[in-house]
C-alpha cells in the first residue's frame, strides 16, 4: 500500500513563490518519485472544519490564529496519513500529534528577532521572539522530530527551544541549474551588462533584514563596481544611476545567468538560517562576500572562504562596510583568487551541498527506502 504524507504550510506552492513554496515542490517532487501521496494543505485550504472562537483570537497575530486553525482542523484527517510535514511554526496548531510529525526549521525566529532588534520596535521584538518563536515554533518541537536545514537553525533550535529530535540535511542546489558558465560575454551581452565592468551581484528580498542599508552604503563608497539587484518578493527598491541595474522575480535559470556573468555576490544579511544565494552563488563559481550567517558560518571555517567574511555586526556597522569594501577591491585586483574561488565554490557544493545529497538525507530521515 501506498505510504500517504500531508504538508501543512502557510501559502499555495502553486500560487506564491517564495523560498519555502519552492522548497515544498522540491519536497513535493521527491516524495511522489517514491510513491508516496502527498497531500498540501495551506490557509486557503484546511483539511477539515476549523476551530472557532467567536470574534476573538487566543493569539496577538491574525496569521498565527489562522495557522493555529490549520492545525487544528488536520485532527479532522490525520488518521488518513502515514505522516505529517510542517514548516517553521506553519503547523504548530497540530498538538499533540497522533501521527508521525516532522518540522522543518528553515530558520528559529527567537535568534531571527536577536540579530535584528535594533533595526525594529521593541513590540516587534517581542511578538517575533516571543509568540511566532517561543510560543509557537517551540511547540512544534514538542512530540515532532525536527529537520533542520543548516548545523547552525539545528543549535539555535537546541538552545532556544530545547529541541531534542533533530536532524540536519542541508538544503541542496540543483548543480544542473547552477554550474560555472563560459559564456560570461555572451550573457553580458543578452542581459545588457557592460562588458569591461566589474560587476556585482546582490540576490535577496529589498528588506532591512536583508543589511540593504549596509549595501546602500557600499554601493555609494564603490564607484568603480557596476551593481546589478536581483530581488525577489519585498518592498520595491528606490535606488537608480547609471552603475546599477535592478531585475526582479526571475526564475531560477535567469538567477544562474546573471549570477554567471558577475565578479562577485554580495551578501551582508544580518541572520540566514541557511542562505540558499550564497550557495546557489559558490555553485556558479563566484566568489562570496557574506556576512557570518547561514551555512558561511561552517563554509568559512575554511581560511579561502572566510578570507571574505564580514566582521559580525555585533563589532559595529561601519566596519562591515569598511570590510565589504576593502574585500571588493581585494578582489577587484586579485584574479588569482578570483580564479581559486572560482574553482573551490562548484567543488564545495558538489561535496555538500548537492541537490542529490540533499534528497538521500531527507528520504533516511524520513524513513523511505532509498533505492
Amino acid at each position: 500500500m501506498k505510504k500517504r504524507c500531508a504538508i501543512l504550510t502557510a501559502f499555495d506552492p502553486s500560487a506564491f513563490k517564495g523560498g519555502i513554496e519552492v522548497y515544498t515542490q522540491q519536497l513535493v517532487n521527491l516524495l511522489q518519485a517514491r510513491d508516496v501521496v502527498v497531500d498540501i494543505y495551506h490557509l486557503d485550504r484546511l483539511p477539515g472544519p476549523a476551530e472557532e472562537s467567536g470574534s476573538s483570537t487566543p493569539w496577538r497575530s491574525p496569521f498565527l490564529h489562522k495557522l493555529y486553525r490549520l492545525g487544528r482542523a488536520f485532527y479532522w484527517v490525520d488518521h488518513q496519513y502515514d505522516f505529517v510535514i510542517s514548516h517553521a511554526f506553519f503547523g504548530f496548531g497540530y498538538f499533540p500529534p497522533r501521527i508521525p510529525a516532522y518540522t522543518i526549521f528553515h530558520s528559529t525566529h527567537a535568534q531571527y528577532a536577536e540579530e535584528n532588534r535594533e533595526l525594529f520596535s521593541q513590540d516587534w521584538y517581542l511578538e517575533v521572539r516571543s509568540l511566532f518563536g517561543f510560543g509557537a515554533e517551540r511547540l512544534s518541537t514538542i512530540g515532532k522530530k525536527v529537520i533542520a536545514v543548516s548545523e547552525s537553525v539545528a543549535d539555535e533550535a537546541r538552545t532556544h527551544y530545547a529541541a531534542k529530535l533533530i536532524s540536519t540535511a542541508p538544503t541542496g542546489v540543483d548543480r544542473s541549474i547552477f554550474f560555472p558558465r563560459t559564456n560570461r560575454q555572451e550573457l553580458r551581452e543578452k542581459h545588457a551588462i557592460p562588458q569591461d565592468a566589474f560587476v556585482g551581484v546582490f540576490l535577496a528580498r529589498w528588506d532591512l533584514d536583508k543589511a540593504i542599508d549596509v549595501l546602500e552604503q557600499v554601493i555609494t563608497r564603490t564607484t568603480d563596481v557596476f551593481w546589478l539587484l536581483v530581488l525577489g518578493s519585498g518592498a520595491s527598491c528606490p535606488l537608480i544611476g547609471p552603475r546599477l541595474r535592478i531585475v526582479q522575480n526571475v526564475d531560477r535559470e535567469e538567477v544562474a545567468e546573471r549570477l554567471s556573468l558577475a565578479d562577485f555576490l554580495f551578501h551582508p544579511a544580518r541572520y540566514e538560517g541557511f542562505g540558499l544565494a550564497m550557495v546557489e552563488a559558490l555553485a556558479c563559481g563566484l566568489p562570496v562576500i557574506a556576512a557570518p550567517v547561514g551555512v558561511m558560518r561552517t563554509v568559512g571555517q575554511d581560511p579561502l572562504f572566510r578570507s571574505l567574511l564580514l566582521p559580525p555586526y555585533s563589532e559595529g556597522k561601519e566596519r562591515a562596510i569598511v570590510a565589504a569594501i576593502h574585500a571588493i577591491d581585494r578582489l577587484r585586483r586579485d584574479n588569482k583568487l578570483r580564479e581559486t574561488l572560482r574553482q573551490a565554490g562548484p567543488a564545495l557544493v558538489r561535496e555538500r551541498f548537492d541537490h542529490r545529497r540533499w534528497e538521500m538525507q531527507m528520504l533516511s530521515v524520513l524513513d523511505i527506502a532509498v533505492e
